[in-house]
C-alpha cells in the first residue's frame, strides 16, 4: 500500500537490506515450557426450595411466606409476579395472595418483596421467615 497517493498497485517492496550487522543476543536464550491452567468444575448452589410441611395447627401448611404464586414453592418466579403487579402489568394481590406476597412483612407488596424473595432463591440470608409456612 502507498501511503503518498492511496494506490495499492503502486507498491513496490524494497529490495535492498541495510549495512547493518544482526546483533547477537548478549545472554543465552532460555526456553521454558507453557504453563496451563486446569480449571476445575464447580457445582451450582443449591436453590431453596418449599415443601409442604406440618403446621402448628397439626393440618398441611398450604400458603408460604414469599410464595406470591401460591404455587407451594417459593421462587423466581414469585418475585417475578411481584415486579409484573408493581408495574401494573398484572392484577393486584388480594387475600391470602397478599399475605404470602409481603415477604418484608409491612402490610404492603412491592418490589422490595420482590428482592428479598430473589435472596432468599439466591441462598443468601434475608431477615423475614420467607419459605415458612403462614396463617391466613
Amino acid at each position: 500500500y502507498n501511503m503518498s497517493n492511496g494506490d495499492i498497485t503502486s507498491y513496490i517492496p524494497p529490495t535492498t537490506t541495510p549495512n547493518t550487522k544482526p546483533t547477537q543476543p548478549t545472554q543465552p536464550t532460555t526456553q521454558t515450557e507453557p504453563t496451563s491452567t486446569k480449571t476445575e468444575p464447580t457445582t451450582a448452589k443449591p436453590q431453596p426450595t418449599q415443601t409442604t410441611t406440618q403446621s402448628s395447627g397439626g393440618t398441611d401448611a398450604k400458603y408460604f411466606l414469599g410464595d406470591a404464586d401460591m404455587n407451594g414453592t417459593v421462587n423466581v418466579k414469585d418475585a417475578t409476579l411481584i415486579q409484573k403487579a408493581t408495574a401494573g402489568l398484572v392484577s393486584a394481590f388480594r387475600g391470602e395472595a397478599f399475605i404470602c406476597a409481603d415477604a418484608d412483612i409491612n402490610t404492603e407488596v412491592n418490589v422490595k418483596d420482590a428482592t428479598i424473595i430473589q435472596k432468599f432463591v439466591a441462598g443468601l440470608t434475608v431477615k423475614t421467615p420467607v419459605g415458612q409456612p403462614v396463617e391466613v
